[in-house]
């Protein structure tokens, strides 16, 4: 079904907890965040020519709030979160991808790591929501793989028993969708993932844009 927006549920045993919402523009770019409030920053950047990137080197700006997402028609995916090489060149966390209307088979567009625990819903869902429920007998570590693809695509992966990932133990996928595309929520616990996140992480993937100098500086 065809929707401009939902928010995304997360439901362990009797509990059902709120966790993110999400937004389809006219032009097909898709916003997307965390529903409760945090305080984010950018931890660390893996780039092909910088290698692992941390502090002192990578500079970053704090911002209190609802962790936004922008998956821009354009290619242009950014978090909300200022960082860059030096104080002169800061810029919104930035991937440069396809455009939107360019994908057709699944890409993996944000890896969401979460902790045991989340705070107590103040929503209820409603029929347009996505919930996703956890195996409550599996102890390995949840995270939740947020997906874009065309929707014939969507459609042969949702017929078929394949996984939308193949290294999940187990798997619950939700789904959004607009005129083109079918972006899915997939919550699952990885085999290859043993450490739970001690607090939620996003991690946003793809070729990594860096800002430069303003234009007062490069003067």
């Amino acid at each position: 079904m065809r929707r401009k927006s939902c928010k995304v549920f997360i439901r362990r045993g009797e509990d059902t907890v709120e966790f993110m919402w999400a937004t389809v523009s006219d032009d097909g770019s898709v916003m997307l965040g965390l529903l409760a409030d945090a305080q984010q920053e950018v931890e660390f950047v893996v780039d092909a020519v910088h290698d692992d990137v941390r502090k002192p080197k990578l500079i970053t700006e704090k911002t209190v709030g609802r962790p936004k997402i922008s998956f821009h028609a354009t290619g242009k995916y950014k978090l909300d979160g200022r960082m860059g090489l030096e104080w002169n060149a800061l810029d919104r966390a930035t991937i440069e991808g396809p455009p939107l209307a360019e994908i057709s088979e699944p890409r993996r567009m944000l890896e969401v790591l979460l902790p045991r625990s989340f705070p107590a819903s103040r929503l209820t869902p409603t029929p347009v929501d996505i919930v996703l429920t956890a195996d409550e007998g599996n102890q390995l570590p949840l995270r939740c793989t947020i997906s874009c693809m065309a929707k014939s695509e969507a459609a042969r992966i949702f017929g078929s028993e394949v996984p939308f990932v193949d290294t999940s133990a187990w798997e619950c996928t939700g789904a959004l969708e607009n005129d083109t595309h079918v972006w899915t929520w997939t919550l699952r616990a990885s085999r290859n993932d043993q450490l739970v996140a001690d607090k939620v992480m996003m991690i946003l993937i793809g070729p990594v844009k860096w800002g430069g100098p303003t234009r007062e500086d490069a003067r």
